[in-house]
């Protein structure tokens, strides 16, 4: 039997599909500019959820931290 897996971009797939909306809400209920935040994001997680070397739990756990 053939087992296939099936890999999701979730940093080019899920998390575009989150609006400026999303985006902006959260950086106001984190005291953060909008700038800010997608900065940090672009700096802290986005290759790694990317590349699969994180989790999207881990992305959600990052979101909350900030």
């Amino acid at each position: 039997m053939v087992k296939y897996n099936l890999v999701i971009d979730v940093a080019g797939v899920l998390l575009s599909n989150l609006s400026p909306g999303f985006w902006d809400e959260l950086a106001q209920t984190a005291g953060v500019s909008y700038e800010r935040l997608k900065s940090k994001f672009k700096q802290e997680v986005r290759d790694s959820l990317w590349c699969g070397k994180i989790k999207e739990e881990d992305f959600w756990e990052w979101i909350s931290i900030r």
